[in-house]
């Protein structure tokens, strides 16, 4: 597979003059999309939809763009005369460009640092709501909200709209999936971030809880079980100086209640802030990234998605080996299979409907101000605490 061909904004505008556009003066910005191989340029919000067709081997008159012995076809979303989207699929064979290998190499990174990240500071939305149940202690709880102002925080400094990959599903779907997920997480035993810290404790029951989401995942890709919604975006609500404030107000108040109780306030700080900086630079560079939407990106076997969700898996164990100067992997049961299984795919079935695990829910939705995501986040959330009430947990802190 080839890609080629970064066309510029005013090849668009030559291309679909019926749409009255006019080109932007400010340089198009690329990003990889988690479907390989794809290119998109993004500059403003989706409004109309046109097809352009270059046979093989043409030149654009006009233009520094090449096609040689390729077939091409793009997708241009333009608004106001403005390119937003501009999709390449390109089959043949040759070399990929140099930026696409950087990029791919720059998502690696970014993967990588947010799984030692999440190792590092045990971060799991199970944990933190057994911390406040259990033991009335809500600094992680509050954490996790801080990661959340970290990514809304990056999104206004980079001046970008946060991406679904697919709109929010109706009432009707949403309050059951939520509480559907939030059974999956008590059952499971971690979130999809505490499973990425967990599988690099060496806890490799984890990797199933990835299966069960997968195998939901592969299963309705296969049958078209639900009918797909179109990508929504909006811009986040407030400027970096406002969210710089809500960050520092969060900081103080989780010093506030962790003072006698908690010893790893700085290391839930760095961790925090890495992890928000870190996913919200992938959502950026892949629009719509998710943990969940990585491993749904396999059924069409792609490489971005898969590879960034391995970098990540491979940070986890490299923070828990620099942490407990050892690695050992502990072999799973077949009663932990079996759970970790189950709560993977009710955990996927939530996240296909809401649509999103708590990852989406906290690092896009949350951003945008969708009050969807904060619906369905308390939702499972008072879903998983009920459960932790009635039956208890054994998920805990290992940092």
């Amino acid at each position: 597979m080839l890609l080629v061909g970064i066309l510029p904004s005013s090849l668009a505008c030559q291309a679909t003059t019926k749409a009255n556009c006019s080109p932007r003066p400010n340089k198009p910005r690329w990003s990889i999309l988690m479907d390989w191989p794809t290119i998109i340029l993004r500059d403003c919000p989706p409004c109309t939809r046109h097809l352009l067709s270059i046979s093989p081997g043409s030149k654009s008159r006009g233009t520094a763009a090449t096609v040689i012995s390729v077939n091409l076809w793009t997708c241009l979303k333009l608004e106001q005369g403005a390119v937003d989207e501009f999709l390449v699929s390109v089959s043949g064979s040759g070399f990929a460009s140099m930026e696409i290998w950087a990029g791919m190499a720059l998502l690696g990174v970014l993967g990588f640092v947010l799984g030692f990240a999440l190792n590092y500071g045990s971060i799991c939305t199970v944990i933190a709501t057994r911390e406040l149940v259990s033991e009335k202690r809500p600094a992680r709880f509050i954490a996790i909200v801080e990661c959340a102002i970290w990514a809304a925080l990056i999104y206004a400094i980079l001046e970008t709209s946060p991406t679904m990959q697919r709109g929010w599903s109706p009432l009707g779907y949403m309050v059951p999936a939520a509480i559907l997920f939030g059974i999956g997480l008590h059952v499971n035993g971690a979130c999809v971030f505490g499973s990425v810290g967990h599988f690099g404790n060496g806890d490799s029951e984890f990797a199933f809880t990835f299966f069960g989401i997968f195998a939901v995942l592969y299963i309705e890709s296969l049958f078209g079980l639900f009918p797909d919604q179109p990508p929504v975006s909006a811009s986040v609500p407030f400027g970096p100086v406002l969210f710089g404030i809500a960050l520092l107000a969060t900081l103080v108040l989780r010093l506030g209640v962790s003072i006698k109780s908690e010893s790893n306030f700085w290391r839930l700080t760095l961790s925090m802030g890495t992890i928000g900086t870190t996913f919200t630079i992938l959502a950026v560079f892949a629009p719509g990234f998710s943990i969940t939407a990585s491993l749904g990106s396999i059924v069409s076997i792609p490489v971005a998605g898969p590879m960034t969700l391995a970098c990540m898996f491979v940070g986890s164990l490299v923070s828990a080996r620099f942490r407990k100067r050892q690695f050992g992997l502990k072999w799973p049961t077949i009663n932990t299979i079996i759970w970790r299984t189950v709560g993977g795919i009710l955990m996927g079935m939530g996240a296909l409907l809401i649509p999103g695990g708590n990852d989406t829910l906290l690092m896009i939705g949350f951003p945008m101000g969708a009050w969807q995501a904060a619906l369905a986040y308390m939702l499972f959330v008072a879903t998983l605490a009920a459960l932790i009430a009635k039956f208890g947990s054994m998920a805990k802190s290992w940092s």
